[in-house]
């Protein structure tokens, strides 16, 4: 128990003195079945200027866990956000939402049947999933122009599907995927 609080302490002064910016968002869980939600950036609709420089970071390590990421809104624009979920072990899901411009959102996932899903909305957009091990999938949409998607995968019968679609315009999506019984679906229109 005292390794674990000693980590998790080393774990945010790094990071804080590293990432310390406008909204900083930080999450360590160790175990199973725990969620985590992380929003920045959610603000009236009256309230039309975009948040800036928001950084949301969730490591969880075991067994079905749920992570949770949005940055912002329909009616609240974000821009210059970065969103990152690691996961360590098996069952474990991912999901980021952003909305605005030059948003980085990252998934690193390592294990058996984890999920990782990754929402861009608007343009100049970056979202990276990166999976090792076995039926793990990543799901990666795109809605606006010079996006760019990568998923890498190693291992047995992963998936990706990547899409890039309404008022999509000089994107980039890549897919690279090392194992077997992989497979790979990507639509730009």
């Amino acid at each position: 128990m005292r390794n674990i609080l000693l980590a998790s302490v080393a774990f945010f002064a790094l990071t804080s003195a590293a990432l310390a910016d406008n909204n900083d968002a930080f999450i360590l869980q160790v175990g199973g079945g725990n969620d985590t939600t992380q929003t920045q950036g959610d603000k009236p609709s009256n309230n039309p200027a975009p948040t800036t420089g928001n950084q949301a970071v969730s490591v969880q390590l075991g067994f079905g866990n749920t992570v949770t990421q949005t940055q912002g809104t329909i009616h609240a624009r974000s821009l210059d956000g970065e969103a990152l979920a690691i996961q360590l072990g098996a069952d474990n899901t991912a999901t980021q939402a952003q909305t605005g411009k030059h948003q980085e959102g990252t998934i690193l996932q390592a294990g058996i049947g984890n999920t990782a899903t990754q929402y861009q909305n608007n343009w100049e957009n970056d979202a990276l999933a990166v999976q090792a091990g076995i039926k793990n999938t990543a799901d990666q949409r795109q809605y606006g122009a010079d996006g760019e998607l990568t998923a890498i995968q190693a291992g047995f019968k992963n998936s990706a599907t990547q899409k890039q679609e309404q008022t999509s315009r000089d994107d980039t999506a890549l897919a690279v995927q090392a194992g077997f019984k992989n497979t790979a679906t990507q639509t730009q229109k």
